[in-house]
Protein backbone atom coordinates (compact mmCIF):
# COMPACT_ATOMS: atom_id res chain seq x y z
CA UNK A 1 0.00 0.00 0.00
CA UNK A 2 1.15 3.19 -0.61
CA UNK A 3 0.21 6.52 0.27
CA UNK A 4 -0.03 9.74 -1.69
CA UNK A 5 1.18 13.52 -0.70
CA UNK A 6 -1.05 16.18 -2.16
CA UNK A 7 0.71 18.40 -4.44
CA UNK A 8 -0.96 21.10 -5.61
CA UNK A 9 -0.85 21.39 -9.58
CA UNK A 10 0.87 18.77 -10.72
CA UNK A 11 0.51 14.99 -9.60
CA UNK A 12 2.10 12.32 -7.78
CA UNK A 13 -0.18 9.80 -9.21
CA UNK A 14 2.50 8.81 -12.00
CA UNK A 15 5.30 8.48 -9.88
CA UNK A 16 3.45 6.21 -7.08
CA UNK A 17 2.31 3.98 -9.70
CA UNK A 18 5.31 3.39 -10.48
CA UNK A 19 6.31 2.57 -6.94
CA UNK A 20 2.90 -0.12 -6.68
CA UNK A 21 4.38 -1.31 -10.35
CA UNK A 22 7.89 -2.34 -8.62
CA UNK A 23 6.34 -3.53 -5.53
CA UNK A 24 3.96 -6.07 -6.99
CA UNK A 25 7.24 -7.49 -9.03
CA UNK A 26 4.78 -8.76 -11.86
CA UNK A 27 4.77 -5.85 -14.16
CA UNK A 28 8.98 -5.50 -14.23
CA UNK A 29 9.08 -9.40 -14.46
CA UNK A 30 7.09 -9.11 -17.39
CA UNK A 31 8.98 -6.17 -18.62
CA UNK A 32 12.51 -8.23 -18.38
CA UNK A 33 11.33 -11.13 -20.39
CA UNK A 34 10.67 -8.78 -23.10
CA UNK A 35 13.58 -5.91 -22.80
CA UNK A 36 14.93 -6.53 -26.03
CA UNK A 37 11.65 -5.27 -28.19
CA UNK A 38 12.01 -1.75 -29.52
CA UNK A 39 8.22 -1.85 -30.25
CA UNK A 40 5.41 -1.67 -27.82
CA UNK A 41 1.49 -0.96 -27.99
CA UNK A 42 -0.51 0.35 -25.39
CA UNK A 43 -4.31 -0.28 -26.08
CA UNK A 44 -6.92 1.63 -23.49
CA UNK A 45 -10.50 1.36 -22.63
CA UNK A 46 -12.31 3.03 -20.23
CA UNK A 47 -15.79 2.41 -17.96
CA UNK A 48 -16.17 5.90 -16.59
CA UNK A 49 -19.20 5.87 -14.29
CA UNK A 50 -21.54 8.58 -14.35
CA UNK A 51 -21.79 10.79 -11.39
CA UNK A 52 -24.91 9.54 -9.93
CA UNK A 53 -23.62 5.64 -10.33
CA UNK A 54 -22.72 3.43 -7.26
CA UNK A 55 -19.87 2.10 -9.31
CA UNK A 56 -17.06 3.19 -9.07
CA UNK A 57 -14.70 3.64 -12.42
CA UNK A 58 -11.95 1.45 -14.57
CA UNK A 59 -9.81 2.29 -16.39
CA UNK A 60 -7.18 -0.87 -18.25
CA UNK A 61 -4.23 -0.63 -20.18
CA UNK A 62 -3.20 -3.85 -22.60
CA UNK A 63 0.92 -3.68 -22.90
CA UNK A 64 2.04 -5.47 -25.97
CA UNK A 65 5.84 -5.61 -26.95
CA UNK A 66 6.00 -6.57 -30.69
CA UNK A 67 8.64 -7.61 -33.51
CA UNK A 68 6.94 -5.57 -36.07
CA UNK A 69 3.43 -3.91 -37.39
CA UNK A 70 2.87 -6.96 -39.44
CA UNK A 71 3.24 -8.98 -36.24
CA UNK A 72 1.05 -6.91 -35.04
CA UNK A 73 -1.75 -6.69 -37.70
CA UNK A 74 -1.77 -10.64 -37.39
CA UNK A 75 -3.17 -10.26 -33.58
CA UNK A 76 -5.86 -7.90 -34.84
CA UNK A 77 -6.96 -10.71 -37.22
CA UNK A 78 -6.88 -13.58 -34.75
CA UNK A 79 -8.65 -10.81 -32.64
CA UNK A 80 -11.67 -10.25 -35.18
CA UNK A 81 -11.88 -14.16 -35.88
CA UNK A 82 -12.82 -14.61 -32.35
CA UNK A 83 -15.31 -12.50 -31.46
CA UNK A 84 -16.57 -8.12 -33.10
CA UNK A 85 -18.59 -7.23 -30.16
CA UNK A 86 -17.33 -5.00 -27.05
CA UNK A 87 -18.78 -6.95 -23.90
CA UNK A 88 -21.51 -5.00 -23.02
CA UNK A 89 -23.15 -6.72 -26.40
CA UNK A 90 -21.12 -9.54 -25.82
CA UNK A 91 -23.27 -13.16 -24.50
CA UNK A 92 -21.65 -16.24 -23.51
CA UNK A 93 -21.11 -18.96 -26.87
CA UNK A 94 -17.86 -20.21 -27.69
CA UNK A 95 -16.52 -17.20 -29.55
CA UNK A 96 -16.59 -15.11 -26.16
CA UNK A 97 -14.99 -18.27 -24.41
CA UNK A 98 -12.21 -18.38 -27.54
CA UNK A 99 -11.75 -14.60 -27.19
CA UNK A 100 -10.68 -14.57 -23.79
CA UNK A 101 -8.65 -17.88 -24.46
CA UNK A 102 -7.07 -15.87 -27.22
CA UNK A 103 -6.45 -13.00 -24.59
CA UNK A 104 -4.91 -15.19 -22.22
CA UNK A 105 -2.25 -16.09 -25.04
CA UNK A 106 -0.99 -13.11 -25.64
CA UNK A 107 2.70 -12.07 -24.52
CA UNK A 108 0.56 -9.03 -22.91
CA UNK A 109 0.55 -7.33 -19.47
CA UNK A 110 -2.94 -5.81 -18.26
CA UNK A 111 -3.12 -2.84 -15.87
CA UNK A 112 -6.13 -1.95 -14.31
CA UNK A 113 -6.83 1.29 -12.13
CA UNK A 114 -10.25 1.31 -10.15
CA UNK A 115 -11.19 5.24 -9.20
CA UNK A 116 -12.72 6.21 -6.20
CA UNK A 117 -16.08 7.87 -7.55
CA UNK A 118 -15.99 10.09 -4.82
CA UNK A 119 -11.96 10.31 -5.23
CA UNK A 120 -10.97 14.09 -4.50
CA UNK A 121 -7.36 14.91 -5.24
CA UNK A 122 -7.64 18.62 -5.22
CA UNK A 123 -7.47 19.35 -1.38
CA UNK A 124 -6.71 22.80 -1.99
CA UNK A 125 -9.04 25.43 0.28
CA UNK A 126 -7.12 28.22 -2.15
CA UNK A 127 -8.07 26.71 -5.52
CA UNK A 128 -10.87 24.97 -6.85
CA UNK A 129 -10.77 22.03 -9.73
CA UNK A 130 -10.95 24.36 -12.61
CA UNK A 131 -8.18 27.03 -11.43
CA UNK A 132 -6.26 23.75 -10.53
CA UNK A 133 -6.11 22.48 -14.46
CA UNK A 134 -5.56 26.32 -15.60
CA UNK A 135 -2.38 26.57 -13.53
CA UNK A 136 -1.38 22.55 -14.78
CA UNK A 137 -1.91 23.64 -18.03
CA UNK A 138 0.08 26.84 -18.13
CA UNK A 139 2.55 24.00 -16.23
CA UNK A 140 2.43 22.37 -19.71
CA UNK A 141 3.22 25.36 -21.32
CA UNK A 142 5.79 26.59 -19.58
CA UNK A 143 7.70 22.86 -20.37
CA UNK A 144 7.27 23.64 -23.82
CA UNK A 145 8.41 26.67 -23.86
CA UNK A 146 11.98 25.91 -21.72
CA UNK A 147 12.61 23.51 -24.82
CA UNK A 148 12.36 26.19 -27.10
CA UNK A 149 14.61 28.41 -25.32
CA UNK A 150 17.39 25.92 -24.31
CA UNK A 151 17.09 24.68 -27.95
CA UNK A 152 15.88 21.19 -27.32
CA UNK A 153 12.88 21.56 -28.97
CA UNK A 154 11.03 19.12 -31.25
CA UNK A 155 9.43 20.06 -34.44
CA UNK A 156 6.55 20.32 -33.44
CA UNK A 157 7.01 22.25 -30.02
CA UNK A 158 5.26 25.36 -31.11
CA UNK A 159 2.41 23.33 -32.67
CA UNK A 160 2.10 22.03 -28.81
CA UNK A 161 1.91 25.73 -27.26
CA UNK A 162 -0.62 27.03 -29.25
CA UNK A 163 -2.30 23.59 -28.72
CA UNK A 164 -2.23 24.76 -24.78
CA UNK A 165 -2.85 28.04 -25.31
CA UNK A 166 -6.60 27.01 -26.94
CA UNK A 167 -6.92 24.55 -23.82
CA UNK A 168 -6.29 27.25 -21.09
CA UNK A 169 -8.75 29.89 -23.26
CA UNK A 170 -11.34 26.74 -23.03
CA UNK A 171 -10.59 26.39 -19.17
CA UNK A 172 -11.34 30.10 -18.52
CA UNK A 173 -14.78 29.35 -20.09
CA UNK A 174 -17.03 27.07 -19.39
CA UNK A 175 -15.26 23.83 -19.86
CA UNK A 176 -16.30 20.13 -19.18
CA UNK A 177 -13.81 19.56 -15.93
CA UNK A 178 -14.85 16.05 -15.59
CA UNK A 179 -13.16 15.18 -18.85
CA UNK A 180 -10.42 17.09 -17.51
CA UNK A 181 -10.14 14.86 -14.53
CA UNK A 182 -10.56 11.80 -16.28
CA UNK A 183 -7.83 12.84 -18.39
CA UNK A 184 -5.33 13.41 -16.03
CA UNK A 185 -6.06 9.66 -14.64
CA UNK A 186 -5.34 8.01 -18.17
CA UNK A 187 -1.95 10.15 -18.49
CA UNK A 188 -0.89 9.25 -15.08
CA UNK A 189 -2.01 5.48 -15.82
CA UNK A 190 -0.24 5.67 -19.51
CA UNK A 191 2.59 7.91 -18.45
CA UNK A 192 4.17 5.73 -15.51
CA UNK A 193 3.76 2.38 -17.75
CA UNK A 194 5.93 4.32 -20.44
CA UNK A 195 8.31 5.42 -18.04
CA UNK A 196 8.54 1.51 -16.79
CA UNK A 197 8.77 0.67 -20.26
CA UNK A 198 11.84 2.75 -21.34
CA UNK A 199 13.54 2.02 -17.92
CA UNK A 200 13.52 -1.57 -19.01
CA UNK A 201 14.63 -1.85 -22.30
CA UNK A 202 18.02 -2.71 -23.44
CA UNK A 203 17.06 -0.64 -26.70
CA UNK A 204 15.70 2.78 -27.73
CA UNK A 205 11.77 2.30 -26.84
CA UNK A 206 9.32 3.82 -29.72
CA UNK A 207 6.01 3.41 -27.65
CA UNK A 208 2.46 4.17 -29.33
CA UNK A 209 -0.47 4.99 -27.50
CA UNK A 210 -4.00 3.30 -29.09
CA UNK A 211 -7.19 4.44 -26.75
CA UNK A 212 -10.66 3.80 -27.29
CA UNK A 213 -12.31 6.58 -29.38
CA UNK A 214 -14.04 8.13 -26.33
CA UNK A 215 -15.04 11.98 -25.42
CA UNK A 216 -11.90 12.80 -23.84
CA UNK A 217 -9.74 12.59 -27.55
CA UNK A 218 -13.28 14.28 -28.87
CA UNK A 219 -13.28 17.48 -27.09
CA UNK A 220 -12.18 20.93 -28.49
CA UNK A 221 -11.99 17.96 -31.57
CA UNK A 222 -12.74 21.34 -33.73
CA UNK A 223 -10.73 24.16 -32.31
CA UNK A 224 -7.26 22.50 -31.13
CA UNK A 225 -4.82 20.59 -33.04
CA UNK A 226 -4.70 17.00 -31.38
CA UNK A 227 -6.49 15.70 -27.88
CA UNK A 228 -4.75 17.46 -25.13
CA UNK A 229 -4.54 14.45 -23.35
CA UNK A 230 -1.72 14.11 -25.47
CA UNK A 231 0.24 17.02 -24.10
CA UNK A 232 -0.84 15.51 -20.53
CA UNK A 233 0.99 12.09 -21.08
CA UNK A 234 4.47 13.92 -23.07
CA UNK A 235 4.53 16.16 -19.90
CA UNK A 236 3.97 13.95 -17.13
CA UNK A 237 6.65 11.26 -18.61
CA UNK A 238 9.30 13.93 -19.66
CA UNK A 239 8.89 14.55 -15.62
CA UNK A 240 9.11 10.66 -14.50
CA UNK A 241 12.81 11.66 -16.16
CA UNK A 242 13.03 8.05 -18.26
CA UNK A 243 16.86 6.64 -18.03
CA UNK A 244 16.71 5.88 -21.50
CA UNK A 245 16.13 7.40 -25.17
CA UNK A 246 12.68 6.92 -26.50
CA UNK A 247 9.76 8.02 -28.90
CA UNK A 248 6.12 8.47 -27.65
CA UNK A 249 3.28 9.05 -30.04
CA UNK A 250 -0.43 8.74 -30.21
CA UNK A 251 -2.61 6.76 -32.66
CA UNK A 252 -4.75 9.20 -34.07
CA UNK A 253 -8.07 7.22 -35.13
CA UNK A 254 -7.91 7.38 -39.15
CA UNK A 255 -9.07 4.16 -39.30
CA UNK A 256 -10.40 1.16 -37.32
CA UNK A 257 -7.10 -1.56 -37.79
CA UNK A 258 -6.75 -1.64 -33.74
CA UNK A 259 -10.16 -1.59 -32.38
CA UNK A 260 -9.94 -5.45 -32.32
CA UNK A 261 -7.10 -5.18 -29.94
CA UNK A 262 -8.68 -2.69 -27.77
CA UNK A 263 -11.80 -5.17 -27.41
CA UNK A 264 -9.02 -6.56 -24.79
CA UNK A 265 -9.10 -3.34 -22.30
CA UNK A 266 -12.87 -3.36 -22.80
CA UNK A 267 -13.56 -6.80 -21.28
CA UNK A 268 -11.27 -6.30 -18.56
CA UNK A 269 -12.23 -2.59 -17.77
CA UNK A 270 -15.98 -3.97 -18.55
CA UNK A 271 -15.70 -7.12 -16.22
CA UNK A 272 -13.67 -5.20 -12.71
CA UNK A 273 -16.55 -2.48 -13.09
CA UNK A 274 -19.39 -4.60 -12.95
CA UNK A 275 -18.06 -6.92 -9.95
CA UNK A 276 -19.02 -6.65 -6.34
CA UNK A 277 -15.98 -6.94 -4.18
CA UNK A 278 -17.76 -7.83 -1.41
CA UNK A 279 -20.05 -10.50 -2.70
CA UNK A 280 -17.39 -11.21 -5.36
CA UNK A 281 -20.49 -11.57 -7.71
CA UNK A 282 -20.66 -10.03 -11.37
CA UNK A 283 -24.54 -9.37 -13.00
CA UNK A 284 -23.96 -11.84 -16.33
CA UNK A 285 -22.48 -15.10 -16.61
CA UNK A 286 -20.07 -13.45 -19.85
CA UNK A 287 -17.98 -11.54 -16.97
CA UNK A 288 -17.45 -14.75 -15.09
CA UNK A 289 -14.57 -16.16 -17.59
CA UNK A 290 -12.51 -12.70 -17.00
CA UNK A 291 -12.99 -12.71 -13.58
CA UNK A 292 -12.35 -16.56 -12.60
CA UNK A 293 -9.51 -17.04 -15.56
CA UNK A 294 -7.88 -14.21 -16.18
CA UNK A 295 -8.00 -11.75 -13.29
CA UNK A 296 -6.78 -14.59 -11.09
CA UNK A 297 -3.57 -14.71 -12.85
CA UNK A 298 -0.79 -12.41 -11.14
CA UNK A 299 1.26 -13.36 -13.99
CA UNK A 300 -0.93 -11.20 -16.71
CA UNK A 301 -3.15 -8.67 -14.74
CA UNK A 302 -2.07 -6.27 -12.05
CA UNK A 303 -5.63 -4.61 -10.79
CA UNK A 304 -4.75 -1.26 -8.61
CA UNK A 305 -7.96 1.00 -6.31
CA UNK A 306 -7.28 4.02 -6.09
CA UNK A 307 -9.14 6.20 -3.58
CA UNK A 308 -9.58 8.52 -0.79
CA UNK A 309 -7.56 8.08 2.58
CA UNK A 310 -8.30 10.89 5.08
CA UNK A 311 -6.66 14.29 3.51
CA UNK A 312 -4.43 11.58 1.25
CA UNK A 313 -4.46 9.29 -1.48
CA UNK A 314 -4.53 5.73 -1.17
CA UNK A 315 -3.14 2.89 -3.71
CA UNK A 316 -4.24 -0.63 -3.32
CA UNK A 317 -3.42 -3.91 -4.91
CA UNK A 318 -6.26 -6.30 -5.54
CA UNK A 319 -5.36 -9.92 -5.45
CA UNK A 320 -7.93 -11.76 -6.87
CA UNK A 321 -6.13 -15.38 -6.38
CA UNK A 322 -7.17 -15.14 -2.56
CA UNK A 323 -10.82 -12.91 -2.87
CA UNK A 324 -11.64 -15.71 -5.78
CA UNK A 325 -11.30 -18.68 -3.39
CA UNK A 326 -14.33 -21.17 -5.48
CA UNK A 327 -15.78 -21.81 -8.85
CA UNK A 328 -18.81 -19.92 -9.40
CA UNK A 329 -22.20 -21.90 -9.43
CA UNK A 330 -22.40 -21.42 -13.22
CA UNK A 331 -25.97 -22.43 -13.10
CA UNK A 332 -27.06 -19.21 -11.23
CA UNK A 333 -26.43 -17.21 -14.05
CA UNK A 334 -27.88 -19.09 -17.17
CA UNK A 335 -31.23 -17.40 -16.78
CA UNK A 336 -29.53 -14.01 -17.32
CA UNK A 337 -30.19 -12.88 -20.51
Amino acid sequence: MTILENEKYISNIPQYLINSYIETESFPNFLGEHSNHCYWMIFSDYCFAPSNSFKDSVITATIIPFSDYKWLQTYCSLSKLKTKLDIKKSYINDKHISFIKFMESLPAFHISLKIDKNLDYYKNEKINEKQFFIQHFEGIKTHYSNHINYGVAQPNTRMNIENIKKVITELNNQPKIELFKQAQIISSLISSISKMIIDSTQVESKILWCSDRDNILNYLKKSILQPFVFDMIQTDVYRLNPKNRYHLDFLRKTSIDFDELVRIPDYIAGTISDLNLEKVSVSHEKFLPILYSFLTNPNKSLVLSLKNNSNNLELTKYDFKKVVTKEPNWNNYKKIK
